[in-house]
């Protein structure tokens, strides 16, 4: 199993994306293009759709964490990808036609006692028994005088005890009951049966003659061993000690297909008697400020710092308001970085890119200000002339908008990144056009 990687840094005028060799985008060739030019952002384009990354940011005093990985997998009948968050678990065979009939699909975490990072979302421990456990997060505090709704609910006051420390509830859904004269104590966590919320009476005050109830809403997710997981019925639940399973019931159907946080892809069936597979995994969490104590490492050199009531976030010892860190594996060593043991992008024709200058009568179709010509842009392989072990991608147009038709027809799957023809695009009315 190998990791797609990229880096981005700075050197001299030019931005470039540091990575292992295969021009196939699933190896995340060095990208090269003038930072100083209007085609400088196509590069970040590029590499927030192919290349792994973390992007952290601080928003109202909360971590916004968006991880993208990418994984090129080969197997034989069976691949397991573990992120230290869950475990993936696939098993497949090929039947006398060559194609591809999946035998099982498995999605493990694991949980301790207190707090649980399940598909992407931190939760609590609500109620655990050997065949059921209850997560919970909290979303809003509500203020009420009388009955206040949440989602499709709506929840009623029906009565109050004379110290204020009990109230009688009715909670419905859609207009239907869901839990009549539910008796709620303060300071009380309640899950509410057949439904997934659960609400804590936090306390009373007064405003006027009138009383004000506070209440805390939660998200719940229940899981019971051996039953259909409520989130997504296509899975059942297994409870295995502090191990969540979920598995799902009727994989051999499936083709390409998504799982939680993962997109599955079947790229090649038979190359040297294994099977490719392209997967990639998305994972979007937040950490809040009361469930940070000090300093807390996310890894890659990056830390988060609370204090007093305010979190800073920190990068190899220097803050900043948000950070995108692009995975990496090559370094560039000399004068020339065509000499890298690497496969290339260069972004921009010989006027804006140095590096495509440099390669210029290699091209197999020349880019000047009239050809291909206004509007129009070619994406073009070669042989690199400095390092004949790999190649270079090269994008580039007459004008701005001929390289971002380029852009555009890679970004959008029209230009197939395997494929080592030139091909020519036009940007037609903001639509890319391929040039026969």
């Amino acid at each position: 199993m190998r990791m797609k990687m990229g880096l981005l840094i700075l050197i001299g005028f030019f931005i470039i994306i540091m990575s292992s060799s295969a021009i196939d985008l699933s190896n995340s060739p060095l990208i090269v293009v003038n930072k100083d030019s209007p085609d400088a952002p196509y590069a970040k384009m590029i590499m927030d759709e192919f290349y792994p990354y973390k992007k952290i940011q601080i928003v109202n005093n909360t971590i916004k964490v968006s991880e993208n990985i990418h994984y090129n997998i080969p197997a034989n009948n069976s691949f397991k990808i573990d992120n230290n968050r869950g475990e993936l678990y696939i098993k497949f065979e090929k039947d006398s036609s060559g194609d591809i009939k999946y035998k099982n699909i498995e999605y493990r975490e694991n949980f301790g006692n207190d707090n649980i990072m399940f598909l992407g979302k931190t939760y609590k421990i609500l109620n655990r028994t050997d065949d059921k456990i209850v997560l919970y997060n909290d979303v809003k505090n509500i203020s009420t005088n009388k009955s206040f709704e949440y989602k499709n609910y709506k929840i009623v006051l029906k009565a109050i005890s004379f110290d204020g420390n009990a109230l009688i509830l009715d909670i419905s859904k859609n207009g239907k009951p869901v839990c009549n004269d539910l008796r709620i104590t303060k300071g009380d966590l309640v899950n509410i049966k057949n439904s997934n919320i659960a609400i804590c009476y936090k306390n009373m005050s007064k405003q006027g003659k009138t009383n004000i109830f506070l209440f805390k809403i939660y998200n719940t997710i229940e899981l019971i061993n051996n039953k259909d997981f409520e989130l997504n019925n296509n899975f059942k639940v297994k409870i295995d000690n502090n191990e969540i399973i979920l598995k799902y019931k009727n994989p051999e159907n499936l083709k390409d297909f998504n799982i939680f946080n993962y997109s599955i892809k079947l790229t090649n069936n038979n190359k040297n008697g294994l099977t490719y597979f392209d997967v990639d995994y998305k994972h979007n969490y937040e950490i809040k400020k009361e469930d940070i104590d000090g300093t807390e490492c996310l890894g890659n050199n990056i830390c988060v710092v609370k204090n007093g009531d305010n979190l800073h976030l920190y990068k190899n010892g220097k803050e900043y308001n948000n950070i995108t860190h692009y995975y990496a594996s090559n370094v560039v060593l000399g004068n020339n970085i065509l000499n890298t043991d690497s496969n290339f992008i260069l972004i921009g024709g010989p006027v804006s890119n140095n590096i495509t200058k440099k390669i210029e009568n290699n091209l197999k179709i020349p880019i000047t200000n009239s050809n291909p010509g206004k509007n129009r842009g070619v994406i073009q392989v070669i042989k690199n002339p400095y390092n004949p072990n790999y190649k270079i991608m090269v994008i580039a147009g007459s004008d701005r908008n001929g390289t971002k038709a380029c852009i555009l027809a890679l970004l959008n799957g029209i230009y197939n990144s395997s494929n080592e023809k030139a091909m020519t695009f036009e940007l037609d009315n903001g639509n890319v056009k391929i040039v026969k």
